[in-house]
């Protein structure tokens, strides 16, 4: 079972907070954005820690966790809704389980890359509510997941580190990937402050629309030398990202979390995995990576991996970025040129001074 993060009182659940349902009820018609999203999740949890919820107030609670893609909680929701059922009426019952929690449970388990717990959970709902069309039609979709993530699958000691798993990344992760990139981050350039995107910190593109990101992502999947991961967390869910590519061994690779999830040693671990995936099953042999010289915990993660600062700099307008490197002792010019034909096997912009 997928662990729910324990979070601190406020003052106002100390004292006996009896409004949270309101509070709640209002937040639905109102929009979060993406800066609150993490204050919500831990609202959320306060009040499963706190409070005995019934079937009503777990469907609430359920629907915030759905629209947050609290994957996590809507595992723990899901399981303590299905608990209560014995005192609903047969017909409440059946929606419950059948239509309601077992397929937004299923689908917790397919966003956090467990298809085959989502295909159990579906496989057990049909032997009582075989009659649920909604109920059937999800089944086959999650078998079809379950094939795709098994075409695909890598050894799972290999993308699992503790807390964090590796998992492909999907069209379905739309929605989670969504919330985390349409962050802001505080960064320092030329000894000021400057609030920049995730897109802008992490080179990822602007996308213009809901089909741009869709576009993006079949063009890293039809390519096999390109290696696109969601940074799952047991407690809160898809957390960021990690890709590879790999050009004649030589590797090169990106990573990005949100911004309330950096600062924590996330970021190190999923590398860390996805740089042991290279190594030990897609025969890399060393590994390059850049870092703007003004992101300074993107530098600092990249030391801490192992990762040693290059002495050579890019041609305007890249000149602020720093590159690194990871692999066997190489002289300079090895190096250099190793890394001119990786830019351009990659398509880079990018070119030595």
């Amino acid at each position: 079972m997928v662990a729910i993060a324990k979070a601190e009182l406020t003052p106002a659940q100390e004292q006996g907070d009896s409004h949270w349902q309101t509070e709640f009820e209002q937040l639905q018609r109102q929009q979060i954005n993406a800066n609150e999203r993490l204050h919500w999740m831990i609202r959320l949890r306060e009040i499963c820690d706190t409070y005995v919820v019934d079937e009503t107030d777990g469907d609430l609670l359920l629907q915030l966790a759905l629209r947050l893609c609290d994957w996590p909680l809507v595992l723990h929701l899901t399981e303590l809704i299905g608990s209560k059922q014995r005192g609903l009426s047969g017909e409440v019952r059946a929606r419950i389980a059948g239509e309601y929690i077992a397929i937004h449970r299923a689908e917790a388990w397919i966003q956090i890359g467990s298809p085959a717990q989502a295909v159990d959970t579906l496989r057990s709902a049909l032997l009582t509510h075989y009659q649920t069309p909604e109920l059937f039609s999800f089944y086959g979709y999650a078998q079809q997941k379950l094939q795709t993530h098994n075409n695909g699958c890598w050894p799972t000691d290999a993308c699992m580190e503790q807390e964090l798993v590796l998992t492909p990344l999907q069209h379905f992760h739309i929605e989670s990937f969504r919330w985390i990139y349409s962050q802001y981050s505080q960064s320092k350039e030329q000894d000021e402050w400057q609030e920049q995107s995730i897109a802008q910190l992490c080179n990822l593109p602007r996308f213009e629309n809901d089909q741009h990101w869709q576009d993006w992502l079949q063009v890293y999947a039809k390519d096999p030398r390109c290696f696109l991961f969601a940074v799952v967390h047991s407690k809160w869910g898809v957390i960021g990202s990690v890709s590879l590519e790999i050009f004649n061994d030589v590797g090169f690779f990106y990573y990005w979390l949100g911004e309330d999830f950096q600062g924590m040693g996330f970021g190190p671990k999923a590398v860390n995995l996805l740089l042991n995936l290279g190594f030990d099953y897609l025969g890399m042999h060393c590994c390059y990576a850049k870092a703007y010289d003004y992101n300074e915990p993107s530098q600092k993660a990249l030391n801490k991996i192992g990762f040693k600062r290059l002495s050579f700099e890019v041609e305007p307008p890249y000149d602020h970025e720093n590159l690194y490197y990871l692999g066997p002792e190489k002289s300079e010019v090895d190096i250099k040129a190793e890394l001119e034909q990786l830019f351009v096997d990659m398509e880079s912009e990018l070119e030595l001074v």
